[in-house]
């Protein structure tokens, strides 16, 4: 039964007879001339009616509860995605701070400009993550946006370091010049040494970033140190042998000369190999000579006691055997030394090439290309 006056659920007293209400003590008198058993019906319709309501309202309240704790979940959740993404735009800002502070201290200039924007792009970003829990500026959209940009940048900042470390690696290094093995037999060269190595065989190595006319200078100082016999001019390439047949070789190309001293070649009584490409040629008339390779695919071999003469019989003899498809033929009169070269193919596309070195020294080159 509701209260009369406050719209309340009143209480049943059984014993003496009324209904009260506990929100306003008003009370209401149960008629006399009701029955026990319509006293019941009416006492056990309104429990019904009271367990109904406080049905929804518990309903009601435990609604409330799950919504609020949900709430209070998404939020917990989103702090630490917050907190987390705060650390990374932090790490990130350092980390490109660093580099832009490395690359404007050094030659690497655009490399610190990717990285001051890289870090203004982090320091941005991670403004907006803080200021995203004002309603007016809730940016958290952009700040993903502008950590995917960042991010972007990475591969420019990338390429470019391996450009440098590249340039570091192969022309910034410079060669520490020794004086000894074949390198003592010509004189250190006054400019950056990019590649070096020597031994008692040979010694090879190349130089740049040097004055204009300094090839030419080089070689006149390597003239004065011995190597001018048998001297061999022709466009940018220099050969020369010294009183005890060292063989010098210098070619300038782009900026930078090759230089290469090489011993004699050891001679010693040879029969000739009927094996691989060896015995698709004749042997030469003579029995010195010097291999430098033999395989299944190649084969270089040098020939002491080869005349002028000598020489182009051979030629005449390999065109025989079948090395005549594309047969090419020179020979230069350089202030009376003569450098000749022969090449040519046979039907099975062998290569061979011939060239005589010093008049009596011949070298022969074949080679099958790989099918």
């Amino acid at each position: 039964m509701n209260c009369k006056s406050c719209n309340g659920i009143m209480e049943l007293n059984k014993e003496k007879g009324f209904y009260f209400c506990p929100y306003c003590n008003s009370t209401e008198i149960i008629p006399d001339d009701l029955t026990p058993d319509e006293i019941k019906d009416i006492v056990s319709e309104e429990v019904k009616k009271s367990g109904k309501k406080a049905k929804k309202d518990f309903e009601k309240d435990v609604t409330k509860i799950v919504k609020k704790t949900m709430a209070e979940t998404e939020t917990t959740k989103s702090s630490f995605k917050d907190i987390l993404l705060a650390i990374l735009l932090l790490v990130m800002a350092g980390f490109f701070l660093i580099m832009m502070l490395f690359g404007f201290s050094t030659e690497y200039k655009l490399f610190g400009f990717f990285s001051m924007l890289q870090f203004a792009l982090a320091v941005t970003a991670f403004v907006m993550l803080l200021a995203k829990r004002n309603a007016m500026t809730r940016k958290i959209k952009l700040t993903i946006i502008l950590l995917i940009v960042s991010c972007v940048f990475l591969m420019p900042v990338a390429v470019v370091c391996g450009m440098n470390a590249d340039s570091s690696s192969s022309s910034s290094y410079q060669y520490t010049w020794m004086s000894i093995g074949m390198a003592e037999k010509v004189p250190e060269p006054e400019a950056k040494l990019t590649f070096f190595t020597t031994s008692n065989k040979n010694a090879s190595f190349h130089f740049s970033d040097y004055k204009s006319g300094y090839a030419e200078s080089y070689i006149a100082l390597c003239k004065e140190k011995g190597f001018n016999i048998d001297v061999y001019v022709q466009d940018s390439n220099f050969i020369a042998y010294d009183e005890n047949d060292n063989k010098l070789s210098i070619w300038e190309y782009n900026d930078s000369v090759s230089v290469t001293v090489e011993a004699p070649i050891d001679f010693s009584e040879f029969t000739w190999p009927n094996v691989g490409l060896a015995k698709l040629i004749p042997a030469p008339d003579s029995s010195k000579g010097s291999v430098q390779s033999i395989s299944s695919s190649s084969f270089d071999y040098y020939v002491n006691d080869i005349t002028e003469q000598k020489f182009i019989e051979y030629i005449e003899s390999c065109k025989e055997a079948g090395f005549n498809i594309n047969a090419y033929d020179r020979f230069n009169n350089n202030n009376g030394n003569y450098i000749s070269y022969f090449s040519a193919k046979n039907a099975d596309d062998a290569h061979l090439t011939l060239k005589l070195m010093r008049k009596d020294i011949m070298l022969i080159e074949i080679y099958q290309p790989n099918r």
